[in-house]
């Protein structure tokens, strides 16, 4: 069960928000996470960021995790384009939507 939410989550997010038009709709990946946390409950953001830190564990290869993004997710983002890794871009995807409500002192 988990993994089938976890499975949802991911394809809305990533499929939704970094679809192939993402980069006619917001200047970089920065603003494509800042679009979904601004209607995203904190709850939502936290098991986001769970199932991407989850997700990205499953890869052996860093190759493996960008293929299945794109194949399985509907992601075209694709990290190492720019020079980072896919597990690396997702971890600060997952602290990014992760953190989403939580009250800093």
């Amino acid at each position: 069960m988990k993994k089938l939410l976890h499975q949802s989550l991911l394809k809305n997010f990533f499929g939704g928000y970094f679809h192939q038009d993402w980069l006619f709709e917001a200047e970089n990946p920065n603003a494509v996470i800042a679009e979904y946390l601004r209607t995203a409950t904190p709850e939502d953001a936290r098991l986001l960021g769970q199932a991407i830190r989850e997700y990205s564990s499953e890869f052996a290869s860093d190759k493996e995790l960008e293929e299945d993004l794109f194949n399985s997710l509907g992601c075209y983002y694709c990290p190492s384009l720019v020079g980072i890794s896919a597990k690396e871009w997702l971890e600060g995807v997952a602290k990014a939507v992760g953190n989403h409500g939580v009250k800093r002192d």
